[in-house]
């Protein structure tokens, strides 16, 4: 019912501010809702493009690694401890990335985000294994570790799944660190390295889901595109079903036109042949009798008969030409070679 004149509009009630910010917090993990089928084509999209992916990036940390394989015996002069563990580091990448290349391709494609969470917490876990031999907190071999959380920014997973691989791979990767190089507990540079780390998994897990989020929109957007597209052809085909069929109609229709109009030329032709041609020439034929017994009568007489004579005559003429215009007998009788014939 409208409201009576006068009366202000009632505002649509507000929701408490925990379920908005609950629904907010829905949202920023999950992303806008979908429905099932377009979030599971999407899920089979970010495995696909992960799967894709993978060799190349394998392929690029190889390149990397032997790249700058030879300057360690440069940085590290004097210090034959590291450079093995980074001998022994750069050597087992390279084995590992080889096997995943080749062997263990098919596994990689088919499950992308599995294994390739895998290979990046087993090498983070090796890497801080290995510092750990060479140093602990009070040299920088820990601090290489903190770049590693980057590994999962290309990670095309939501929020929750993404931050525990994140946490699970950077922790890991300190704690072996930490129980490797035998760091006690109570040191005092262990809690800002935790702290660090923690954070370091944090923002590399937002970015990372910040580009989840964004590569969703994109793939939503272009599924809404792809689906108007498909009704906008369907629209057009059937339009084009329709144009088709009034234009065939239409064409029924001018034949259908064109035919009764050449019958009714015809029935035309006739009834001018058959009734005025024949009254005509039974006309000129009254006229000529009229005109042997009334020979030499009267000279007025005479040219009178002439006149009319004349007369009919051309009156004969202009209906042979009508007829000729409307339907020439040759048409019917002898068909249209023989009427162009005529004609030229």
């Amino acid at each position: 019912m409208n409201d009576a004149p006068g009366q202000a509009a009632p505002r649509p009630a507000r929701r408490p501010w925990r379920v908005a910010l609950a629904e907010h917090a829905r949202r920023f993990a999950r992303g806008r809702p979908v429905e099932p089928e377009v979030q599971r084509a999407f899920e089979a999209y970010c495995d696909d493009l992960m799967g894709r992916a993978s060799p190349w990036l394998l392929t690029f940390f190889i390149v990397v690694v032997v790249a700058w394989w030879p300057t360690d015996a440069l940085l590290y002069a004097g210090q034959p401890r590291a450079q093995r563990a980074l001998f022994t580091i750069r050597a087992l990448i390279v084995i590992a990335h080889v096997f995943w290349l080749t062997l263990g391709r098919r596994a990689l494609r088919r499950r992308p985000a599995r294994w390739g969470t895998f290979i990046a917490v087993s090498e983070a876990w090796m890497l801080g294994a290995m510092a750990g031999v060479v140093g602990g907190l009070d040299t920088p071999w820990g601090y290489y570790l903190f770049i590693w959380p980057l590994a999962s920014v290309g990670l095309a997973r939501p929020l929750w799944d993404r931050m525990a691989r994140v946490t699970v791979l950077g922790m890991g990767a300190l704690a072996c660190y930490v129980v490797a190089s035998g760091t006690p507990l109570d040191d005092p540079r262990l809690p800002p390295a935790v702290s660090y780390m923690l954070f370091c998994c944090l923002f590399c897990g937002l970015v990372g889901h910040g580009m989840w989020l964004l590569l969703r929109e994109n793939f939503v957007q272009r599924r809404l595109i792809e689906s108007q597209r498909q009704r906008l052809d369907g629209f057009r085909q059937e339009l084009e079903q329709q144009v088709a069929a009034q234009t065939s109609d239409l064409q029924v229709l001018s034949r259908r036109l064109e035919t009764l109009r050449e019958e009714e030329r015809g029935w035309m032709a006739r009834e001018l042949h058959d009734a005025l041609g024949q009254e005509l020439t039974a006309a000129r034929y009254a006229l000529d009798l009229v005109r042997t017994r009334l020979s030499g009568a009267d000279a007025r007489v005479d040219g009178a008969l002439v006149d009319i004579h004349r007369r009919l005559g051309l009156a004969h003429e202009s209906v042979r030409r009508i007829l000729q215009r409307l339907r020439p007998r040759v048409l019917d009788e002898l068909g249209l070679s023989a009427a162009l014939s005529w004609l030229a």
